[in-house]
């Protein structure tokens, strides 16, 4: 469950309404199969982990999908994934976007070949439902595709991070775009702030 109370004590209303929307908007069409889906994908410690393994190091990724739909379409079964997100915000950034489709295209990753063992294949689509913090409407549905290459990705972006390929960082502008409680933690921001 997500932490609903900052360490200094006071609430984080964001938080406690992400989270009660998250239990109301997710597994709203139940039925059967969808279930039998659910519980067949479901590990005993509710996230799933999907393991890699590369020439310079093992990768583990970890994740839990928020909800899943069932399709049917000439006589096969089809599972599309929906990941949730919720805002106080009028619409959400580019940016914030791009960071659901790619943790949704992770998710596709992690579970296409269970799918598949369950005997389902993944949809070509699945989606991102942004919904508004402050009316609990619907405020954007985003389509994600399956990204073919996305095991690259992984691999390109645990080596950057374990100090084993060279790091790209994001222009200045993008760092003086983040709340201030990243800023306040990041080591980039830090540097980069001094050297201007």
């Amino acid at each position: 469950m997500a932490r609903t109370v900052r360490p200094d004590g006071s609430k984080n209303h964001a938080m406690i309404t992400g989270t009660k929307m998250h239990a109301e908007k997710s597994f709203a069409l139940y039925d059967w199969e969808r279930d039998h889906i659910v519980y067949g994908l479901m590990p005993k410690e509710h996230t799933y982990t999907r393991y890699l393994e590369t020439p310079e190091i093992d990768i583990y990724v970890r994740g839990a999908y928020d909800d899943l739909r069932v399709i049917r379409y000439h006589d096969e079964k089809y599972i599309s994934f929906i990941e949730m997100k919720t805002t106080f915000k009028k619409y959400m950034w580019k940016r914030e976007i791009d960071a659901a489709k790619r943790q949704l295209q992770l998710y596709m990753w992690m579970f296409k070949e269970e799918l598949e063992g369950l005997g389902y294949k993944l949809w070509k689509r699945s989606y991102i439902e942004i919904y508004s913090q402050k009316t609990g409407l619907l405020m954007k549905r985003v389509p994600v595709e399956y990204d073919p290459h996305i095991e690259e990705w992984i691999i390109q972006s645990v080596q950057v991070f374990s100090g084993l390929a060279p790091m790209q960082l994001a222009p200045y502008a993008y760092c003086r775009l983040c709340p201030i409680q990243v800023k306040k933690d990041c080591s980039y921001f830090a540097v980069r702030s001094n050297d201007r």
